[in-house]
Formats: C-alpha cells, structure tokens, sequence
C-alpha cells in the first residue's frame, strides 16, 4: 500500500514540475510548441497561450495558415478562447486587438478556407463600433456572401444590422429576401422603413420577406400592410 502511495506521490510531483517548466515558459516559447508538430507541446501550448497578453493574438492569426492541420486547429482553439475571454468590461483595449488581429482573416487576399474561419471566430468577439468594412466586401463575393450574412446575424450590433440594410440596394432579390429574414431576426428597429419600402416590391418573395420583417414588431400599424402583401402574393409565395 505504501509503495503505491509512494509511486502516486512521485507520478504527482513529476506532473507538478513538468507544468511549472512549461507555465514559466515566454510567449515566444509558447507559440514555437503551438506551431510544433508534437501533440504534447501543442498541448501546453493550447492551455497556457491564453494566459498571455493579447499581444501574441496577431502571431496566432499566422499559425492558421499552417500546413499542419492540426496546428491550425490547436491555433483555432486558442483564438476562440482569447475572443471570448476579451469580450467582457473592461477589456475594451484588447477586445479591439483581437477583432482588428482576426479581420485581416477576411482580406481579399486570403483562402476562402481562412476567411470561413475567420467568420466563425468574428462573432465571438466584434463590439459595436467596430469597422465591419471587411464583411460589407465579402457580400460582394458569391462564394462567401452567405457565410458573411450569417456572421453578422451573429454578431447581432446595430452596426452589423445596418451593413445588412445598406446591401438591400445592390442584392439579387433572393438574396434580398435572405436580408430581410436576417434583419427580422436581429429584430431590427433601424430597418423598419426600409422593410416597408420593400413591400412594395415588384418581387413577391421579396414583398413577404419585407412583411416578415415587419412582423416581429407585432405592431398594429403594419397589419394593413401585411395584408396587402399576402392580397397580392402569387400561388407560389402565398
């Protein structure tokens, strides 16, 4: 019983240290074992990095462009953690850091596999006020426009409802409608005159889209025309 004890007690100190060398590890240690190929110096990695300053998110953002898959996930992992935690009081500073760092995910430069993981990361962390001008671009890409609406359904400010809104005069009426679902989603007040506007449409997907889109309110004053809308529906939308 005692030599079991004995040898649990050695396991446990062994443990101990192993943890002290890596925790007493610097940044640039740290981010040299999350871009190695051994699992267990990711591993450290991936549970001390988030500790760092946000400082070391920039050099994190370029380990996503790794060849090594699992590089780049360990490196996705701890990104998502340092957006979640900045994204509380008081850490304003380096909330802007973080969402500044994964925005040049977005440039036009980039893979479209970076910017996808880019939009995962966005919603985490982007704070009113933000400069969204990055995802207004990406709704001109054919390819990323719906993964772009998404993000910013997500991100849910006022800010990102009026990129949305700002889009309506240059979308395809099916992508039209798929604003007027988001922006009825985000229950949106800014964009109410806008959905009236475009309840009129020559398009009937695109006028019961609007009427959605007014919905939400429950407000009395728009039930007329809701009605007008459904009035003139086709067989296909009514």
């Amino acid at each position: 019983m005692r030599k079991t004890h004995n040898i649990a007690w050695v396991l446990t100190i062994s443990l101990a240290l192993a943890s002290s060398v890596y925790a007493a590890a610097s940044a640039s240690e740290l981010l040299e074992k999350l871009a190695s190929s051994n699992a267990q110096d990711r591993a450290y990695a991936r549970q001390y990095l988030p500790r760092e300053c946000a400082q070391v998110v920039p050099q994190i953002v370029s380990l996503l462009s790794s060849d090594n898959e699992l590089v780049r996930s360990t490196a996705f992992q701890v990104l998502a953690e340092f957006a979640n935690q900045v994204s509380v009081p008081g850490r304003e500073e380096d909330r802007t850091l973080v969402t500044t760092s994964l925005m040049t995910l977005l440039e036009p430069h980039r893979s479209p596999e970076l910017k996808q993981l880019g939009l995962r990361l966005l919603p985490l962390v982007v704070p009113q006020g933000a400069d969204l001008s990055p995802l207004t671009l990406l709704l001109d890409d054919a390819e990323m426009r719906e993964k772009a609406r998404a993000a910013l359904v997500e991100i849910g400010t006022p800010d990102a409802a009026a990129v949305l809104q700002g889009y309506l005069d240059r979308a395809s009426p099916d992508f039209t409608c798929a604003i007027f679902y988001s922006l009825a989603q985000m229950k949106d007040v800014a964009s109410l005159d806008a959905s009236l506007a475009y309840a009129k449409s020559e398009h009937a997907t695109v006028r019961a889209a609007a009427g959605r889109a007014l919905a939400w309110t429950g407000d009395l004053a728009y039930l007329e025309t809701v009605k007008q809308i459904v009035a003139h529906s086709d067989q296909a939308t009514r």
